[in-house]
Protein backbone atom coordinates (compact mmCIF):
# COMPACT_ATOMS: atom_id res chain seq x y z
CA UNK A 1 0.00 0.00 0.00
CA UNK A 2 0.76 3.29 -0.69
CA UNK A 3 0.03 6.91 1.08
CA UNK A 4 0.65 9.29 -1.85
CA UNK A 5 -1.15 12.44 -0.71
CA UNK A 6 -2.08 14.10 3.47
CA UNK A 7 -4.33 16.66 3.67
CA UNK A 8 -4.61 18.04 7.35
CA UNK A 9 -7.73 19.91 8.64
CA UNK A 10 -8.18 21.21 12.30
CA UNK A 11 -8.99 17.78 13.57
CA UNK A 12 -8.62 15.58 11.21
CA UNK A 13 -6.39 13.85 8.51
CA UNK A 14 -7.63 12.86 5.01
CA UNK A 15 -5.29 9.83 4.01
CA UNK A 16 -5.30 9.22 -0.53
CA UNK A 17 -3.36 6.70 -1.92
CA UNK A 18 -3.14 3.27 -3.47
CA UNK A 19 -2.26 -0.44 -2.94
CA UNK A 20 -3.28 -3.74 -4.84
CA UNK A 21 -5.18 -6.67 -3.78
CA UNK A 22 -5.59 -9.76 -5.92
CA UNK A 23 -3.50 -8.00 -8.90
CA UNK A 24 -6.20 -5.64 -8.71
CA UNK A 25 -5.40 -2.22 -8.37
CA UNK A 26 -7.39 0.39 -6.10
CA UNK A 27 -7.52 3.78 -4.99
CA UNK A 28 -8.47 5.23 -2.16
CA UNK A 29 -9.31 8.38 0.50
CA UNK A 30 -9.79 8.45 3.76
CA UNK A 31 -11.14 10.73 6.73
CA UNK A 32 -9.36 9.91 9.62
CA UNK A 33 -9.44 11.19 14.14
CA UNK A 34 -6.47 10.78 16.17
CA UNK A 35 -9.26 9.79 18.75
CA UNK A 36 -12.45 7.41 17.93
CA UNK A 37 -15.13 9.16 16.97
CA UNK A 38 -19.28 8.26 16.89
CA UNK A 39 -18.57 8.71 13.55
CA UNK A 40 -15.93 5.85 13.01
CA UNK A 41 -16.70 3.03 10.93
CA UNK A 42 -17.37 0.90 14.49
CA UNK A 43 -16.79 3.90 16.74
CA UNK A 44 -13.11 3.94 15.36
CA UNK A 45 -11.00 6.92 13.62
CA UNK A 46 -12.32 6.14 10.12
CA UNK A 47 -15.16 8.50 9.72
CA UNK A 48 -14.71 8.22 6.00
CA UNK A 49 -13.55 5.82 3.52
CA UNK A 50 -13.70 5.87 -0.30
CA UNK A 51 -12.25 2.57 -2.49
CA UNK A 52 -12.29 2.69 -5.92
CA UNK A 53 -10.95 -0.05 -8.85
CA UNK A 54 -8.45 1.58 -11.15
CA UNK A 55 -9.71 -0.68 -13.70
CA UNK A 56 -13.33 -0.01 -14.31
CA UNK A 57 -13.51 3.23 -12.36
CA UNK A 58 -15.83 1.74 -10.11
CA UNK A 59 -16.20 2.33 -6.26
CA UNK A 60 -16.40 -1.13 -4.32
CA UNK A 61 -16.38 0.68 -0.81
CA UNK A 62 -18.03 3.74 0.51
CA UNK A 63 -18.94 5.04 4.32
CA UNK A 64 -19.28 8.66 5.22
CA UNK A 65 -21.00 8.40 8.76
CA UNK A 66 -22.26 4.80 7.53
CA UNK A 67 -22.16 2.60 4.90
CA UNK A 68 -23.30 3.63 0.99
CA UNK A 69 -21.48 0.94 -0.96
CA UNK A 70 -20.02 -2.13 0.55
CA UNK A 71 -21.26 -4.93 2.98
CA UNK A 72 -20.37 -5.02 6.72
CA UNK A 73 -18.49 -8.16 6.40
CA UNK A 74 -15.89 -5.91 4.23
CA UNK A 75 -15.38 -4.08 7.92
CA UNK A 76 -14.67 -7.40 9.46
CA UNK A 77 -12.09 -9.20 6.92
CA UNK A 78 -10.17 -8.61 3.80
CA UNK A 79 -8.89 -5.09 2.18
CA UNK A 80 -11.55 -3.12 3.53
CA UNK A 81 -10.34 -4.44 6.97
CA UNK A 82 -7.24 -3.70 6.45
CA UNK A 83 -6.76 -0.52 5.30
CA UNK A 84 -8.98 0.37 7.86
CA UNK A 85 -6.14 -0.97 10.19
CA UNK A 86 -3.17 0.73 8.60
CA UNK A 87 -4.65 4.05 8.19
CA UNK A 88 -5.74 3.88 12.33
CA UNK A 89 -1.79 2.75 12.69
CA UNK A 90 -0.61 5.99 10.21
CA UNK A 91 -3.03 8.68 12.20
CA UNK A 92 -2.32 7.57 15.57
CA UNK A 93 1.36 6.05 15.37
CA UNK A 94 2.83 7.22 11.84
CA UNK A 95 3.25 3.81 10.90
CA UNK A 96 1.29 1.50 8.92
CA UNK A 97 2.33 -1.78 10.76
CA UNK A 98 2.58 -2.34 15.01
CA UNK A 99 5.02 -5.15 16.72
CA UNK A 100 3.62 -8.03 16.28
CA UNK A 101 1.66 -7.76 13.10
CA UNK A 102 2.67 -10.40 10.47
CA UNK A 103 2.95 -9.15 7.39
CA UNK A 104 4.01 -10.35 3.79
CA UNK A 105 6.71 -8.82 1.92
CA UNK A 106 7.11 -8.31 -1.74
CA UNK A 107 7.57 -10.97 -4.04
CA UNK A 108 9.14 -8.60 -6.81
CA UNK A 109 10.51 -5.13 -5.33
CA UNK A 110 9.23 -2.01 -6.38
CA UNK A 111 11.36 0.36 -8.68
CA UNK A 112 12.21 3.10 -6.29
CA UNK A 113 12.20 1.04 -3.00
CA UNK A 114 15.94 0.93 -2.48
CA UNK A 115 15.87 -2.81 -2.82
CA UNK A 116 18.21 -4.27 -5.67
CA UNK A 117 20.12 -7.44 -5.44
CA UNK A 118 23.42 -7.05 -7.28
CA UNK A 119 24.99 -10.34 -9.07
CA UNK A 120 27.52 -11.83 -6.65
CA UNK A 121 27.02 -9.62 -3.54
CA UNK A 122 25.90 -11.98 -0.52
CA UNK A 123 24.33 -9.18 1.36
CA UNK A 124 21.59 -8.74 -0.93
CA UNK A 125 21.34 -11.99 -2.04
CA UNK A 126 21.01 -13.20 1.88
CA UNK A 127 17.97 -10.52 1.96
CA UNK A 128 16.48 -11.47 -1.11
CA UNK A 129 16.00 -14.84 0.17
CA UNK A 130 13.02 -13.55 2.64
CA UNK A 131 11.14 -11.70 -1.02
CA UNK A 132 7.45 -13.81 -0.94
CA UNK A 133 7.74 -15.20 2.34
CA UNK A 134 5.57 -13.85 5.92
CA UNK A 135 7.59 -12.01 8.38
CA UNK A 136 6.57 -10.49 11.97
CA UNK A 137 7.45 -7.39 13.09
CA UNK A 138 10.07 -6.90 16.15
CA UNK A 139 10.73 -3.18 16.04
CA UNK A 140 9.15 -0.17 14.56
CA UNK A 141 11.33 2.78 13.57
CA UNK A 142 10.93 5.87 11.69
CA UNK A 143 11.50 4.67 8.44
CA UNK A 144 11.47 1.05 8.80
CA UNK A 145 10.60 -1.79 10.06
CA UNK A 146 12.73 -5.32 11.69
CA UNK A 147 11.44 -8.42 11.75
CA UNK A 148 11.86 -11.14 13.96
CA UNK A 149 12.56 -14.08 11.31
CA UNK A 150 16.14 -12.35 10.10
CA UNK A 151 16.78 -11.42 13.73
CA UNK A 152 16.92 -8.17 13.04
CA UNK A 153 19.46 -8.09 10.40
CA UNK A 154 17.86 -6.24 7.36
CA UNK A 155 15.53 -3.00 7.54
CA UNK A 156 12.59 -3.25 5.77
CA UNK A 157 10.90 -0.22 4.23
CA UNK A 158 7.29 -0.45 3.75
CA UNK A 159 7.61 -0.32 -0.03
CA UNK A 160 8.76 -3.82 0.80
CA UNK A 161 5.71 -5.15 2.56
CA UNK A 162 3.29 -6.30 -0.03
CA UNK A 163 0.00 -6.72 3.11
CA UNK A 164 -0.96 -7.48 6.72
CA UNK A 165 -1.41 -11.46 7.20
CA UNK A 166 -2.64 -11.24 10.90
CA UNK A 167 -2.54 -8.59 13.82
Amino acid sequence: MRITEIFTNADNVWYCGEFVNRNVPYSFEGKVFEQPSNYGIKGGHVSKLWVKNIINDRVVFSYDRGLDVGTEDMIESGMIAELIYILTNYATTGHMYKVGDRVKIVADPPKGSGFTIYQGDPHDVEMGKWLDTIMTIKEVHQNCYIMREDRGKWAWTPSLIDSLVSK
